[in-house]
Order: structure tokens, then sequence, then C-alpha cells
């Protein structure tokens, strides 16, 4: 029986990995109980109606759901920051961000050529 492939990263730099910048950055406090609204994007489609891997645990320990994404596999919730480094270290998920405010600055191009654009540029 073959072996199963190593990984090149090690286990704490391949969960830094899955964090947005602000979450490894030496001022994000980890240990403290402050409530942090984030996106957190799994590797496996969601629905709409589907608890994400690991959420009931997140919900058991102080997180609330703010909504769930199917069409990106991600759910919004406010956890308590030092569950961040924990929600990371779980392999059925790809990606830890801030829920960050954006706004649509001006624009003169209609959203369809503007995806176009962006995709053909490499955004996904």
């Amino acid at each position: 029986m073959a072996a199963a492939p190593q990984s090149n990263l090690d286990p704490e730099r391949a969960v830094r990995s899955r964090m947005a910048a602000e979450f490894r950055s030496s001022r994000f406090d980890q240990s403290s109980s402050k409530m942090v609204k984030v996106i957190i994007q799994y590797k496996q489609p969601l629905t709409a109606s589907q608890e994400a891997p690991g959420e009931r645990d997140m919900k058991n320990q102080g997180a609330r759901l703010h909504m769930r994404f199917g069409s990106i596999r991600a759910t919004v919730m406010s956890v308590p920051a030092w569950m961040i480094p924990q929600i990371a270290k779980n392999p059925n998920v790809a990606y830890v961000t801030p829920d960050r405010s954006v706004q649509l600055s001006s624009t003169d191009e209609d959203p369809i050529s503007a995806t176009t654009r962006d995709v053909a540029d490499g955004w996904s």
C-alpha cells in the first residue's frame, strides 16, 4: 500500500496560510475574547440550510452565525478572536478573513464587462 503524500508545509505554517494577514499580525490579539465578524470559506460546497463543518462546535463556544453563502462555500460568523486560529486548523476550511466593509467605486463600465475583464485578469 502506498504511503500518503507528505506536505512540504509544516502544520503551523499551513494553518497561518489559511488566515488573512490581519489575523497573522503580531498586533492581533489571538487570546482575546473580543468578537470578530469573519468570513469562513470552505473547501467543499455548502447549502443555505446545511451546517458548515465545525459550525455547531463554534456556536457551542460562543460564535454566532449571520449568513451562509452556498455559492461561494462560505459562512459569515461573529467569533471570539481566540477561535480564529482554531477555525483555520479545520482541514475543511480554505480561508478565514475579516468581514470588511466594501463599496463600489464610481465606474462607467457595465457589470458584465467588468466581471468578464476580472475573470480574464485571473480574478475568480
